[in-house]
């Protein structure tokens, strides 16, 4: 839980942060539960990772970072994705009256892990999809390739 809460504060987080709210419209909000560093921390073993590479990424690929992250953003945003259920359970009634706050302050390590994959080991992206629970890994998988080609 440490190492994702070092990186989501770290400067060059928030940097990349910042540039990136600067240019959507949504907010990204400032709090990071403890519950989403251990998740992060998990995803980050899934994915085989350690916080120094991920802090390279911070410091030597910003600039595509952010290009991928904006792509990214740009080809989801507002996209329903069909989840996958196991046989006989049944999918939660979604609240009309749900508000969306805003992007959580540690969405962009998600991406970092995609971004890391995807450029280092795209061989094992779909299993690292998988392996954290993507809903269609396969057809993701392609779809994130897909933005990784455009920056």
């Amino acid at each position: 839980m440490e190492v994702s809460k070092q990186i989501i504060n770290s400067i060059q987080y928030q940097s990349i942060v910042d540039n990136i709210q600067r240019r959507i419209k949504s907010k990204i909000l400032s709090e990071y539960r403890d519950t989403a560093a251990r998740r992060d921390e998990q995803k980050m073993k899934l994915a085989n990772l350690s916080g120094v590479e991920i802090m390279k990424v911070l410091e030597t690929d910003k600039d595509n970072f952010i290009k991928f992250s904006l792509c990214k953003m740009q080809k989801f945003e507002n996209v329903e994705i069909d989840e996958e259920y196991p046989i006989g359970e049944k999918p939660e009634q979604e609240d009309d009256n749900e508000t969306i706050l805003g992007y959580s302050k540690g969405f962009l390590l998600s991406y970092l892990i995609e971004y890391y994959l995807l450029k280092n080991n795209p061989s094992e992206l779909e299993s690292y999809l998988k392996a954290v629970r993507i809903p269609n890994a396969r057809k993701y998988n392609n779809e994130l390739k897909e933005v990784y080609s455009n920056i």
